[in-house]
């Protein structure tokens, strides 16, 4: 880590995923809220938003990551797609079903207006889940299957596991 606080959010995430949760929340609350709610204030809920999921704090988690969207759509900072993936994800894993299939619908209709392939393909992966979850699985592998596809003809690795799990599932 830095000597003083991280001024961008990004290394933070690495640490959630990598499961040091405890020195992610240390050095997330170092940041001095002036940093936090200056630039790229979307950025920071996003990252609290990841961390307070992995400690449990599910709800929070949620409430979080919707203000990393409105926060982004107000500036225009561009990123609400991929916010709003996380937050159907979110809503997906508090059974939300529903809320999370408009969620990840409407991340995949900006993503794919703005040419994110990438975000069309994270929206996807989850849009499958949400598909399994009703007991939709035709669905879920038309979805997966271009999610898939997508990723493997790009080359992008971050969600493939996702994505290849759920298509098996389907």
């Amino acid at each position: 880590p830095p000597r003083s606080f991280y001024r961008t959010p990004h290394p933070l995430l690495a640490l959630i995923w990598r499961g040091e949760l405890a020195r992610a929340r240390l050095l997330l609350d170092e940041v001095p809220e002036t940093i936090r709610s200056g630039s790229h204030t979307d950025l920071w809920f996003f990252h609290e938003a990841w961390l307070l999921w992995a400690e449990g704090h599910r709800e929070q988690a949620l409430w979080a990551a919707e203000a990393a969207v409105e926060h982004s759509r107000r500036t225009d900072f561009g990123w609400e797609p991929c916010f709003e993936v996380v937050v159907g994800v979110m809503q997906l894993a508090l059974g939300r079903v529903d809320d999370a299939r408009m969620t990840l619908a409407d991340a995949i209709s900006r993503s794919a207006a703005s040419g994110n392939r990438c975000y069309v393909e994270w929206g996807q992966t989850f849009q499958g889940l949400a598909f399994l979850m009703i007991e939709r699985p035709a669905e879920a592998a038309r979805v997966l299957r271009t999610a898939v596809s997508g990723m493997q003809r790009a080359g992008r690795t971050l969600m493939l596991p996702f994505a290849a799990a759920y298509l098996a599932e389907a």
